[in-house]
């Protein structure tokens, strides 16, 4: 009896590690994946970042060139006249 008892309770210990084992499996998933999702967060904010100051620079570059442009019309006005 004292052996079937024992038996009994090693199987639930043992049952119990595996239980605690894939806890903490699954609490690993979840912390890689939120790890992977704020990274990917990050990197999309970044991306949109990047994609604002690039339009900044092209729209600062086209003001450039229609300023440059109103110049020119202006200078070939003042030579035709």
């Amino acid at each position: 009896m004292k052996v079937i008892k024992d038996n009994l309770h090693e199987k639930k210990k043992r049952v119990a590690e595996l239980e605690a084992q894939k806890k903490n499996d699954a609490d690993q998933v979840e912390k890689n994946m939120k790890m992977t999702l704020e990274k990917e967060r990050a990197r999309e904010a970044e991306m949109a970042a990047r994609g604002k100051r690039i339009q900044a620079v092209m729209d600062s570059m086209g003001d450039v060139v229609r300023d440059n442009s109103k110049e020119e019309d202006l200078k070939a006005e003042k030579a035709y006249i």
